[in-house]
């Protein structure tokens, strides 16, 4: 009886290690960024992954470097990333394929995402993101991390932190108009000083 309810264990495992996708995630996790496969997530805490990018604000059309990375020892396996419109929601912008990733979500209107390519541990991704055509206003990107490795040696397919979101990077038109309103406001405020308080 011991032997059956050894085997039936580990055909149970192996089910849940053959849907947790190592090979990277599957379309269904595009909308909500959520690797239902994984079940309920079990991570606490904070999350102990950063997402980086390269610029403080875009331009239609240019190429970015998004870096995905784990803070100290912190390691992962499995990750999904999409740029997405603050005010629309949309994912925007296109990554490309690299020797670690590939591209998925794909929704033929000018936006995809990024995913792991097996579930080896990693501690840092590098990839390139190129911005929308048009300007699409704030952008966040949202990123859902599986982790694996240090700290954690233990594999669980739902120690995961699922929809994390970096800071919102701006087009250069709305900076670029920022600053020119900066400007503007001290040339009315030193006119003023002049005009009035002298």
């Amino acid at each position: 009886m011991a032997e059956f309810h050894t085997a039936t264990f580990l055909l149970l495992v192996l089910a849940v290690g053959a849907l947790a996708y190592p090979s990277g995630a599957p379309p269904e996790a595009c909308v909500s960024l959520n690797p239902t496969s994984h079940g309920a997530s079990t991570a606490s805490g904070s999350p102990p992954y950063t997402l980086t990018v390269g610029a403080n604000s875009y331009k239609p059309m240019q190429k970015i470097e998004v870096t995905l990375a784990g803070v100290g020892s912190a390691m992962f396996k499995g990750f999904l990333v999409e740029g997405r419109a603050v005010s629309s929601k949309n994912t925007v912008g296109l990554f490309t394929n690299t020797t670690t990733s590939k591209v998925v979500c794909d929704t033929g209107k000018g936006g995809n995402g990024i995913t792991h390519i097996n579930a080896a541990p990693k501690s840092k991704q590098v990839f390139v993101w190129q911005a929308p055509a048009t300007v699409a206003g704030d952008i966040v990107f949202h990123y859902t991390v599986v982790r694996g490795g240090a700290p954690n040696t233990t594999a669980d397919p739902a120690d995961y932190f699922m929809d994390i979101q970096s800071n919102p990077l701006p087009s250069s038109e709305v900076m670029n108009h920022n600053i020119n309103m900066n400007i503007f406001d001290k040339i009315i405020i030193m006119l003023y000083n002049i005009i009035f308080i002298r």
